[in-house]
Parts: structure tokens; C-alpha cells; sequence
């Protein structure tokens, strides 16, 4: 290591790797959409690769969609799910349109009354641009000031052949980042005359600002939910771009461009509507794509969930239909089959009895279903490849260097 490197990294905090680490949603259609491969070598220079699927470490996501299409719903179920196995995992839910009751809580995190009130904290008023900042640096001074609580070995090594250590995670949702203003504009009750959109996107830029190194730093998790908002075009021959190549060009995200421009992931919800007497309950079918993802592309390519409206959405049947999306899952007649497993039929209704009653279905079912999953992830360049890529690398750089001998002469 040069003393130049040396020289720049000292005092630099080492509790943590600055490696990224990825945590799984419970939703194995979107953590393997966010995903990507991972290879390095260890110590003994033994080469080991694995899958990272889920949501990066102190990330910043956006989750967008029209008003019902299952965001808060969803974004509740990932952070119980990312916080469960942690002993000092807890957290925050913030909704400013009031929309999450303390049973409705129970039914989507799975947790008991005890357990809600021990590794949850909610508030549906007084959630301002001020809290919001308090919030995350009251978390960040906690894992600090006691870090030998709340880190732990993730069992993973960096490229070096290091453990990568980092703090348990925290889970901040906020539902929505459109309501969201500053505690001067809240306690007056009255928008009109104090703030338009520009100072208030201004306000949440300086709050994005201020916490996204905080929150990378301790691993604090942000599901931010928003909406997305129709402009009226007001000469219909010359369109306004589109903040985002996957968002229409009438569409945009509230909240300032601050908040598409740090965001680790942006995910957007489409709904569609599903009889009743398919699966036999009240529901709908959530189509997830990536309109922005800094882990794996964003990409037109969607993974399908299914709402059950009073317990949530089924991680288990978004798989069959996943299945179902990518031909893995065949429809004969009535029933439906696995590939070529003619003699375990199913159907829509039984899915679930048939999953969880039958373990050769089951093993059958999970093996498939991660073959079709790792289609998602990014390809990885062979040897080959790279070596052609670094020798093509060279040749650029040679090429400018003989462009700038040129000029000089």
C-alpha cells in the first residue's frame, strides 16, 4: 500500500467494512430483480462466489405507485423481515397520512403485541422534515456510542479475505415522502402563501443531505413511499422529458429531483385486479420493476406479487406466478404442472395446501423456482471476456496518450 493511501485512510472509522452487504426481503422475486453475483478470493486463495439478493446496507429506496396499489402494505412486511432475525434490529414507521392501525401492524409483521412494542416504533403525527432528521441521528449517535451492541460478523469476507463487519440493521419507512414538509409549514396547518413546490423539494434535499452518509454509515434502511403524479401537457406537440428513462413522460416523482437522484432503488408498484375465486380470497396481482437500482440494472423486466388484502402479500404463491411468468409453470386443462412433473398437478386454490403438505412438491417447487430466480441476476463476464476488455482498455489508453503527443508537438 502506498503511504499516499496510508496517509488518506487514517482516522478513518474501521467498526465496519465499507464492503456492501445485502439483506433479503423475504420476497425472493425482487431481492433476486435487486441482485447481483458476487466472487472474490479468500485468504488462502480459495475463490468463493455467492448470491446477493436484496436490499443494499444504509440504502435510500424510493417505492412508488398509485394510491392502493400495496406500497405501505409491502414496505411494512420488508422491514419486519429484514429486522427479524436481529436481536437489536428494530423499526420506525412514520406515517403521515395515518394510514397503519396497531392490528394491521400485528397481521403484516407477524409480530406479537410485546414484540411490536419492543422492536417497533410507530407515529402517525407530528412527522416533519425536523423528525424525520432527528429520528435518523438519534439512531446514528445510539449504534455509535454502544457499537459493540449492535455490530455483528455477517460470515461474509471481502475481497481481501476479511470479514466484513457491519451494524445490525434499522428499518426507517415513511409513508409519504409527497407529504412530507417542515415543522414551520405543519404547526400553521396552511400551505397557502408559506411554501410552494420548489421550497418544499429544497427542504427535502437538505434532509436527504444531511442523513444519507448517517444512514450508510450505521445501517439504517429507508423505504420511502411515494406516488406518482400525471403532468398536464399543455401544448400536446412538444412533451416534457421524463425524469427517469422507465417513467412515462407525463409522470413524475414528488418530493424534488434530490430524492430520484440519491436513491438506491427505485421500485414501482403496478396493480391489476384478480377474481376473487382464483385463489380464493380477496386480493390483487402486483407487478415490481426497477426504475432506478445502483446493485443491478434498471431494467422493464418485473417480478409479479400477489396481495392478499387482510394477511398481506404471499411470498410463497408470487413465486407460482413468477413461475407461471417465466413458462417454468404449465397449465394442462384444469390443473397445472411443474415443467414436465405431470404427476404433481395443482391448482390455484390447492397451491398452497399441496406446497406445504407435500415435501417432494416442495423440493421440486423451491429448486425450480431458484433456477428461474438467478435469471434475473446480471451476467457475469467469463476470464475471456475481462482479459479482451482490459486489453481494449489498454488500447484507448494508448490511443490518447499518442492524441496528446501529437497536440504537444
Amino acid at each position: 500500500m502506498s503511504n499516499l493511501l496510508s496517509r488518506v485512510r487514517q482516522g478513518r472509522s474501521n467498526e465496519t467494512s465499507i464492503f456492501d452487504v445485502m439483506y433479503q426481503t423475504g420476497f425472493a422475486g425482487f431481492d433476486f430483480l435487486n441482485g447481483f453475483e458476487v466472487t472474490g478470493y479468500r485468504k488462502d486463495k480459495t475463490k468463493y462466489t455467492y448470491f446477493a439478493t436484496g436490499i443494499l446496507d444504509g440504502s435510500f429506496n424510493q417505492i412508488i405507485g398509485r394510491s392502493g396499489s400495496g406500497k405501505t402494505t409491502w414496505a411494512i412486511q420488508v422491514a419486519a423481515n429484514i429486522i427479524r432475525s436481529f436481536e437489536n434490529g428494530f423499526m420506525l414507521v412514520r406515517s403521515i397520512e395515518g394510514g397503519i392501525t396497531i392490528p394491521r401492524m400485528e397481521t403484516l409483521t407477524g409480530f406479537s403485541q410485546q414484540e411490536l412494542f419492543d422492536r417497533v416504533d410507530i407515529a402517525n403525527f407530528g412527522v416533519t422534515t425536523e423528525s424525520v432528521f432527528d429520528d435518523v441521528h438519534a439512531i446514528y449517535e445510539e449504534k455509535k456510542e454502544n457499537s459493540k451492541d449492535y455490530t455483528y460478523d455477517t460470515g461474509l469476507v471481502d475481497s481481501l479475505g476479511q470479514p466484513i463487519i457491519k451494524y445490525v440493521p434499522t428499518v426507517y419507512v415513511l409513508d409519504s415522502i409527497a407529504m412530507l414538509v417542515p415543522e414551520r409549514v405543519s404547526d400553521r396547518g396552511d400551505l397557502g402563501g408559506q411554501m410552494d413546490a420548489t421550497a418544499l423539494a429544497k427542504s427535502n434535499t437538505q434532509l436527504i443531505k444531511r442523513i444519507i452518509q448517517l444512514m450508510k454509515e450505521v445501517n439504517i434502511i429507508f423505504l420511502g413511499i411515494n406516488h406518482i403524479t400525471q403532468s398536464v401537457e399543455i401544448n400536446p406537440m412538444m412533451h416534457s422529458q421524463a425524469q427517469n428513462a422507465y417513467l412515462k413522460q407525463s409522470e413524475s416523482i414528488p418530493g424534488g429531483k434530490a430524492m430520484m437522484y440519491l436513491a438506491n432503488n427505485i421500485i414501482r408498484f403496478n396493480d391489476k385486479k384478480i377474481k376473487s375465486e382464483t385463489f380464493g380470497f380477496n386480493g390483487m396481482e402486483t407487478d415490481i420493476s426497477l426504475v432506478k437500482s445502483r446493485s443491478n440494472r434498471s431494467q422493464e423486466d418485473y417480478i409479479p406479487l400477489l396481495l392478499d388484502f387482510t394477511n398481506g402479500f404471499n411470498p410463497i404463491i408470487s413465486n407460482m406466478l413468477f413461475l407461471k411468468q417465466v413458462g417454468r409453470i404449465i397449465a394442462r386443462g384444469a390443473y397445472m404442472q411443474i415443467d414436465d412433473h405431470s404427476d404433481m398437478k395443482f391448482t390455484n386454490k390447492k397451491f398452497l395446501e399441496k406446497y406445504f403438505s407435500n415435501e417432494e412438491f416442495k423440493a421440486i417447487f423451491d429448486r425450480v423456482c431458484l433456477e428461474a430466480l438467478q435469471g434475473l441476476l446480471p451476467k457475469r463476464q467469463d476470464e475471456a471476456k475481462l482479459n479482451n476488455q482490459k486489453l481494449l482498455n489498454k488500447a484507448m489508453n494508448d490511443f490518447a496518450r499518442m492524441c496528446s503527443t501529437i497536440i504537444e508537438e
